[in-house]
């Protein structure tokens, strides 16, 4: 996906996104003059950020909602 749409799932700016992935938070690929980001990435970055926020002993899984963490949901 571009960048733009990526920011847009994550409910960030362009720049703060473009920050993540220089740092290596996020992967992407170019694709000719092209970046784009799988969203495999953007499930990456997320899992990782909510891991780092649960207590030991606590594992990830479905929101209360039963969606998936990106691109799911009501």
């Amino acid at each position: 996906m571009s960048p733009e749409i990526a920011s847009d799932l994550l409910c960030i700016g362009r720049t703060k996104l473009y920050e993540l992935l220089a740092s290596g938070d996020i992967e992407s690929v170019r694709l000719g003059s092209c970046r784009r980001i799988p969203m495999q990435a953007l499930e990456d970055f997320v899992s990782r950020l909510r891991r780092s926020r649960r207590p030991p002993g606590v594992t990830a899984g479905r929101d209360d909602f039963g969606a998936s963490e990106i691109g799911g949901g009501v």
